[in-house]
C-alpha cells in the first residue's frame, strides 16, 4: 500500500505553490470586475489559460460598457527568461498591438505598441489569492495619462478549491487540504489493469499523507489545463521530481475532482508514464 500511495502522490497539484522564472500560473482562471474604461462605467471579464502544454498563456477580454458598447480582445503571452515575456494583443477596433511584459512580486506590467501607433501599459496586480487590480495608461507628451481602472475577482469556485488544494500539496499543509474536502472523500486510481481505492474518508487520507511527506519525494506539478463541468473539474498536469541519482524526472496525469457542497467528494487520476 505503501509504494501505491507514493506513486499516486507523485501526481496529485501543485502549480501555485513553486515559482518559476516566467510564469502566469496565478492569473490562469476567470475573473469578473467592475471600473470605469474611458469614463464609462464597466462590466468586464477576462479569462487567463495555460495553453500548449503550459508553455503559453492566452488572455481573452471581454468589456459590457454602460451605453451598449462592447469591447473584446485577445492576447498570447509567451515566457523569456526572469520573468520576461513577449506578446500580442488584437481586439474588436482592429487593433493589433506587439507587448514586452514582466511578472513580478504578482505584477504583470505589459508594455504594448510602438511609437508610430500608440504607446501603452496595462499593470495587472494580484492584491489577493482571487483579487485582482487592473489599470491601464496610455503615453502621452508629459508621460502616461490613466484611461482604464477595474477591480477583480476571480470566479469559479470549484477552480479555486482545485488550485488551494494544489498549493496546500505542495506547501505540506495537512490542515489547509483537509479543509477542502469532505469527511467521506475517496480517492481513487485509475489504470489499464484495474482502480482501486487508495483511501476512503478524510482520516485515512490524512493518515497516508503524514509518512509521505516525512518521507516522499520532493514533488512539483504544473497544471497545463483545468476545465470545468458541474459539478466536476478536470485537470491535465505534469508532475517533477528528482530521482535517487539526482536526474530530473516527470509524470504526466489526468486527475478529476467531484464537488459535493463546495467541498471535493471523490478524487480519480489517470497516471499517464513517459
Amino acid at each position: 500500500m505503501r509504494s501505491i500511495l507514493s506513486a499516486l502522490m507523485l501526481l496529485i497539484l501543485s502549480a501555485a505553490a513553486f515559482s518559476q522564472a516566467a510564469s502566469l500560473d496565478s492569473l490562469v482562471g476567470t475573473w469578473q470586475g467592475n471600473g470605469k474604461v474611458n469614463g464609462r462605467q464597466s462590466e468586464v471579464t477576462m479569462v487567463w489559460r495555460s495553453i500548449a502544454g503550459g508553455k503559453h498563456y492566452r488572455l481573452e477580454f471581454k468589456n459590457k460598457m454602460e451605453g451598449g458598447i462592447l469591447f473584446e480582445g485577445n492576447a498570447l503571452y509567451s515566457p523569456g527568461e526572469e520573468g520576461s515575456f513577449t506578446g500580442l494583443w488584437v481586439d474588436s477596433l482592429g487593433s493589433a498591438r506587439p507587448i514586452g511584459a514582466s511578472f513580478n512580486e504578482g505584477t504583470l506590467l505589459a508594455l504594448w505598441g510602438t511609437a508610430e501607433t500608440e504607446e501603452g501599459r496595462t499593470e495587472y496586480k494580484l492584491t489577493g489569492p482571487d483579487t485582482m487590480t487592473v489599470t491601464d495608461s496610455v503615453k502621452v507628451k508629459d508621460g502616461w495619462r490613466e484611461f482604464g481602472s477595474v477591480a477583480y475577482k476571480r470566479v469559479g469556485g470549484q477552480e479555486n478549491a482545485v488550485r488551494k488544494f494544489t498549493a496546500a500539496y505542495n506547501a505540506r499543509d495537512l490542515d489547509s487540504m483537509m479543509g477542502l474536502v469532505r469527511d467521506d472523500v475517496r480517492w481513487q486510481r485509475i489504470n489499464p489493469e484495474k482502480m482501486e481505492v487508495v483511501t476512503d474518508g478524510k482520516k485515512a487520507l490524512r493518515e497516508s499523507l503524514v509518512p509521505y511527506f516525512k518521507d516522499g519525494p520532493s514533488t512539483n506539478s504544473k497544471i497545463e489545463s483545468l476545465m470545468t463541468s458541474g459539478r466536476f473539474v478536470v485537470v491535465t498536469e505534469r508532475v517533477f521530481w528528482k530521482d535517487d541519482e539526482g536526474a530530473d524526472r516527470s509524470q504526466a496525469a489526468v486527475i478529476v475532482y467531484e464537488f459535493n457542497d463546495e467541498l471535493i467528494r471523490n478524487i480519480w487520476d489517470f497516471p499517464a508514464y513517459p
